[in-house]
Parts: C-alpha cells; sequence; structure tokens
C-alpha cells in the first residue's frame, strides 16, 4: 500500500489564531474505551476505560532585554536562562554561560524523561549535567551523538571536534574508544531522543563504519559485519531483535538486510540517506527519494505481509513518526508547514524560527511544533490541537518533547 502526500510550496499565511496563555487545560486526562466490557447493564464501567495522561515538556532560552538573539553578535557567550516547562509550569531553572557550563545553543539542550541534559565542552573537557547539576567531565572536547539513562546509570556516545574518534562512556569512564562514523544522531528523524544510541534485546547499542569494517556494538562490545568491497556501501546499520540490520546502496537501488531477510526498497526512484528504526516489533526505514528533479521523504514499513509506504514531496522534511501516524513538517527559509499522512495540512506559519529536529514531537498522531518568531517583539509559542501556547519571555524555544501515558 502506498500513501502519498504533496507539500504544496505556495506562499505561505501567518497561522490564524491568536496565542493562549498557559493552561493547565491543555494536559488534561483522555478517556478512551477498550472495548472490553462485558458489562450489559447499560452503564457506564470504569475498569473497561483507559486513562492517558499528557504531559508537555518546553526547553526555553530566555534572553537579556538589550540582546538580540537572533544576530548573536557574542557567538551565545552572552549569560541567559534556560527553563524547562512540565505542563505550563517552569521546573528547573539554570543560568547559562562559561562559569556555570552551560550553554545557549539549542543543539546542546536534550529532553529526555522529564529531565534536560546539556552538554558542554570548556577548553580541554567535556561537561554533561542533568536539570543543571552535574553528572560527569572528563578530558578531550565532544560533540554528544547519543545519551541514555540507564537505571541511573548514563551512557553518553561522542564525536571529537578535533580527529575523527568517537568515545562511549558510562559515567564519565571510557568504555570504548574508536575512530569512524557513527550511525544516527540526535537530529536524524530516524533516532529518537537518546540519539545514536538506542536498546535492543537488554543491550544498549551503537553501530560505526570504521576504515575498514563496519561495526555493530552491543553493551561497549564491537562485532565486524560488513568489511572490504562491501563496505563501501553500507549507508546505515541498525540492531534490530537480536541481528545486526544493514542498509546497502547499489546505484540507485537500495537493500535492507540481515543474517536471514533481505528486502529491496520499492518505487523507480532514487534512494538516499535511508536509515532504520523500529516501531512496535516492526522495522522502518525512511529517506529521500529523487525523480527528475522532484525530491521527497519517504517513510515505510519493512513487512512480509503488509508493507505501507508514505511519501511527502517537498524539500527538508523532518518526518516524525509513532507507527501509523506519520507526519511531516516541511521548512522554506522561514516557513513551516505540516501535514500528516492524508494530506491533511495541520500547520502553515511563516517568519518563524525551528531550530532543528527537537522542535517538535509526533505521540500517537498529536503533533507539537516550538515556533520562535522572527520578530522579537511576539513570544515563542508551541503550536499543539490547532491553538499556540505562548510562552511569556524574551528568547526562544530550544526544544519540546510530548508523553503520553497510561494511568490506569
Amino acid at each position: 500500500m502506498k500513501k502519498t502526500v504533496f507539500l504544496l510550496m505556495i506562499a505561505l499565511l501567518p497561522a490564524a489564531g491568536a496565542c493562549e496563555k498557559m493552561s493547565t487545560r491543555w494536559y488534561r486526562s483522555e478517556v478512551i474505551d477498550t472495548g472490553n466490557s462485558n458489562n450489559s447493564s447499560g452503564e457506564d464501567d470504569p475498569g473497561d476505560k483507559a486513562v492517558y495522561d499528557t504531559t508537555l515538556y518546553v526547553a526555553a532560552v530566555i534572553v537579556p532585554s538589550y540582546y538580540d538573539w537572533r544576530r548573536d553578535t557574542a557567538y551565545g557567550a552572552t549569560p541567559c536562562n534556560l527553563l524547562l516547562y512540565k505542563n505550563g509550569i517552569p521546573v528547573v531553572d539554570i543560568v547559562t554561560g562559561s562559569s556555570r557550563q552551560v550553554g545557549n545553543s539549542p543543539d546542546t539542550h536534550h529532553i529526555i524523561g522529564g529531565h534536560i541534559y546539556t552538554e558542554y565542552c570548556t577548553v580541554d573537557e567535556t561537561v554533561i549535567r542533568r536539570d543543571g547539576e552535574l553528572l560527569f567531565s572528563y578530558k578531550g572536547r565532544e560533540i554528544l551523538r547519543g545519551l541514555m539513562d540507564v537505571y541511573g546509570d548514563v551512557y553518553t556516545l561522542g564525536k571529537s571536534r578535533s580527529d575523527d574518534s568517537f568515545t562511549f562512556r558510562c559515567n564519565g569512564e571510557l568504555v570504548l574508544r574508536q575512530n569512524g562514523t557513527i550511525f544516527g544522531s540526535f537530529s536524524d528523524s530516524a533516532y529518537g531522543r537518546t540519539g545514536a544510541l538506542y536498546e535492543d534485546s537488554g543491550q544498549i547499542c551503537f553501530c560505526y563504519k570504521g576504515s575498514s569494517s563496519a561495526f555493530a556494538v552491543r553493551n561497549g562490545t564491537p562485532e565486524a559485519v560488513s568489511s572490504g568491497r562491501s563496505l563501501s556501501r553500507v549507508c546505515d546499520m541498525r540492531c534490530f531483535g537480536g541481528n545486526v540490520w544493514t542498509v546497502s546502496k547499489y546505484g540507485t537501488m537500495v537493500s535492507v538486510s540481515s543474517p536471514t531477510r533481505n528486502y529491496a526498497l520499492p518505487g523507480s526512484a532514487s534512494w538516499l540517506n535511508v536509515r532504520l528504526f523500529p516501531h512496535d516489533g516492526t522495522l522502518w526505514f525512511l529517506g529521500d527519494t529523487e525523480s527528475g528533479n522532484t525530491m521527497a521523504g519517504s517513510l515505510g514499513s519493512l513487512s512480509d505481509t503488509a508493507p505501507v509506504l508514505y511519501t511527502f514531496v517537498g524539500n527538508n522534511n523532518y518526518l516524525y513518526h509513532d507507527g501509523d501516524a506519520v507526519i511531516s513538517v516541511g521548512l522554506d527559509d522561514m516557513d513551516i508547514m505540516a501535514q500528516d499522512a492524508s494530506g491533511h495540512l495541520l500547520l502553515s506559519v511563516g517568519d518563524c524560527f525551528f531550530f532543528g529536529r527537537d522542535c517538535a514531537v509526533n505521540a500517537g498522531g498529536t503533533l507539537c511544533v516550538a515556533l520562535s518568531p522572527r520578530d522579537t517583539g511576539q513570544p515563542p509559542f508551541v503550536w499543539m490541537d490547532g491553538r499556540r501556547e505562548c510562552y511569556d519571555i524574551y528568547g526562544y524555544i530550544s526544544g519540546v518533547d510530548l508523553e503520553i501515558t497510561r494511568s490506569r
């Protein structure tokens, strides 16, 4: 089955509706009938209804009123305040700057599990904090590609800023150091909040490509998977279901394979930047396709019984997926628009900053998008369910996360 959505590249108008102030009514519980009732009395049975709670986390940077953060002539050195909001209420307030070892850049802020993790480089160290409190630091200047908190142990995957090396650490202690290219990052649509680190079969995993082999790493132990002539064809690797899956490109064709399976990606277009991700026991893929002068972002499932392919035509698409709930956020300079897989236009707004993948989230088909107007006289806002929730600050939103959990 193929589902195609066209992103209409038209002049965008400001999103309709004025800002609403932060209100707890946005975060009400949702009651869903499970359909398992054996009650024949016709009366409501609370035991047959599942209750889901929605929690919205927003990271925002408050800038001094005298400073133009859009131009940022101080290159991030101006002291600010980094706040983490939970359902519209500030729960963390961190002073940024070199003396506090917390930066202003959105790509150094990571909302994971209801906490805000920050990364910061001094002259010779990398510093990791959670909610402003120091977790650990270590020698060497790195850019994080992944971070996971597993039962209180914090694992990091960091890429050196000076050479091709990277390190895998637990609580700051070195577990593995290698040279190579890591598959995945925080900004990649195929990877979740934890970036290139993920869990499979109870093990912490990531994959990378070295000079002579590609490796899958489980709990810090590398295993060579591909080498020789085939290495140059490897575009992505993923541990899934205890096996290692590899994406290989042959001319314009792309295949996905494991030790026991092999799939050729559908369509006649040329596939680019194909990556893998799991959902609900099935492996999915996403990437870009090129056919003539038409570019598209595509996402589909690798299923033997009911494969699905979604295609969003247009450049600069971020694809947000939660199983069959697939949403595209398209960028055109400072204009942002979003559509779901049925072609329904969800959002159309211009003259705003969208600071990368972590400024939107799709949870079960509910889309949240964090936008910061170019006009500093307007407050940043989160768009959700057709409404704007404004944050009455001078500054910008650096990230957003939405958790929907079953409370009973």
